[in-house]
């Protein structure tokens, strides 16, 4: 460990672009909606893959009626109650 630093960095997977951009993993930010349609839960998770979010959301305890999934500006996937239970 760095003196400065007192904790570890963990890199799991990283993205990059052809012009040499930063290293990172994608952030997925969840966003789950109650039965009147307001958001009851907003998380960010990291996931190598969109599967991988997915899953995350699902082994999620939250009681939510709708979750959506999104990466940047990309809607990933939106999970209703079945997709959820």
């Amino acid at each position: 460990m760095h003196p400065l630093f007192p904790f570890e960095f963990k890199i799991m997977a990283c993205t990059g672009n052809a012009w040499g951009g930063v290293l990172r993993m994608p952030d997925y930010r969840v966003y789950c909606l109650d039965g009147e349609g307001r958001i009851s839960l907003a998380d960010w998770i990291e996931a190598e893959t969109d599967e991988e979010a997915i899953e995350a959301v699902r082994s999620m305890q939250h009681g939510a009626r709708k979750c959506e999934i999104w990466e940047r500006r990309r809607l990933v996937k939106t999970l209703d109650a079945q997709d959820l239970s």
